[in-house]
């Protein structure tokens, strides 16, 4: 498969999320599947049909300067840090017809932690597991000419963190609206992947794998569309 790979090394959520919106309508990503793996400060993502007060702890968020912002894509809450790795993938969506089939990116990976020595699965609610136990969940959105998938990796995140970030106050904001997170078992994959002793380890190994099994180019992302990004996040992806 012909793969094109955009370079990203902020790590605001709101920038990183807006580029994700921006690239949908990127003229490579209507001719090409194009790819990029990003990281965002301790942050937590809501999907955006999600109810923020009833999915997440929004005093504790505040207080710990853990911004909370709403991606473009469907899902549940996430928490994001620096053992987290995220990937986005853009798919043509020429001759693909509406449905999101997920196993394009299970079987972008699987091959990749095969040959790191453990094998995944994709679950019935489109994460990625391992041993059964989460390690990657999913969104997408869909446009008449590109499929957006992106996801997160996690490889060594601060779980306690993650539970206080995603918690809620007992009994309260019952009567919420709006799509409610799956609350799966998570796994941390440091420790898991013989050989792989770190996030940038953990980098450099999908990014070789990637390379090996596809042509790989580089899309790269003109000073205009930059600003572009820059301005939409300000717009759009300030925070809750």
């Amino acid at each position: 498969m012909r793969l094109l790979e955009y370079l990203n090394d902020s790590v605001e959520p709101g920038f990183n999320l807006a580029m994700d919106e921006l690239l949908m309508s990127h003229e490579a990503c209507k001719r090409d599947a194009v790819f990029g793996f990003w990281q965002n400060r301790p942050c937590v993502i809501v999907g955006v049909h999600q109810c923020a007060e009833r999915e997440v702890n929004l005093d504790y968020c505040h207080s710990e300067d853990i911004p909370v912002v709403r991606r473009c894509t469907g899902g549940g809450a996430v928490y994001h840090d620096f053992g987290n790795l995220n990937f986005s993938l853009f798919v043509p969506a020429a001759g693909r017809g509406l449905e999101t089939d997920y196993r394009i990116c299970y079987e972008l990976f699987a091959p990749i932690f095969a040959e790191m020595g453990v094998e995944i699965e994709l679950s019935q609610t489109n994460d990625l597991l391992l041993e059964g136990k989460k390690f990657s969940g999913m969104a997408s959105r869909k446009t008449q000419d590109v499929h957006l998938y992106h996801g997160t990796l996690l490889y060594d995140v601060d779980t306690h963190r993650m539970s206080l970030a995603l918690g809620n106050p007992e009994g309260k904001f019952l009567q919420a609206r709006g799509v409610k997170s799956r609350h799966a078992e998570v796994i941390n994959l440091r420790g898991w992947l013989p050989g792989v002793e770190s996030m940038a380890d953990f980098r450099a190994a999908l990014e070789r794998g990637l390379r090996e099994r596809h042509d790989v180019g580089e899309l790269e992302l003109s000073a205009e569309f930059i600003s572009e990004v820059e301005e939409l996040a300000a717009e759009s992806y300030c925070g809750i």
